[in-house]
């Protein structure tokens, strides 16, 4: 939505490169990160202090990890998906584009 106020269309380099680096990036810190928070969590079951926090913080912890979790792949394949689309116009003079700047 930047880039295209200030007039570069989906398939200029700036754009193309902001979304491969926004991509990237969300996949590290959101996506690649799971199995390693996973892993510490599977590991805290049993334990003296996750016993002592009852089961309502249980629940909250481990209910509200699993929701982010699921929201933030459902984005990741939005954002995927999205940035298919803009690599798909390299190479095309024009990109039709409406006023939301939505493309066809």
């Amino acid at each position: 939505w930047f880039f295209e106020i200030l007039g570069y269309p989906k398939s200029s380099k700036a754009n193309i490169i902001n979304g491969l680096l926004m991509t990237v990036v969300f996949f590290v810190v959101r996506i690649a990160v799971m199995p390693v928070y996973y892993s510490h969590v599977i590991s805290s079951f049993g334990t003296e202090a996750f016993h002592r926090l009852g089961f309502a913080a249980q629940s909250a912890w481990i209910v509200s990890s699993v929701v982010l979790d699921v929201m933030n792949v459902m984005w990741m394949v939005k954002i995927a998906r999205g940035c298919y689309r803009v690599i798909c116009l390299i190479g095309r003079e024009e990109v039709k584009t409406h006023r939301n700047g939505k493309s066809d």
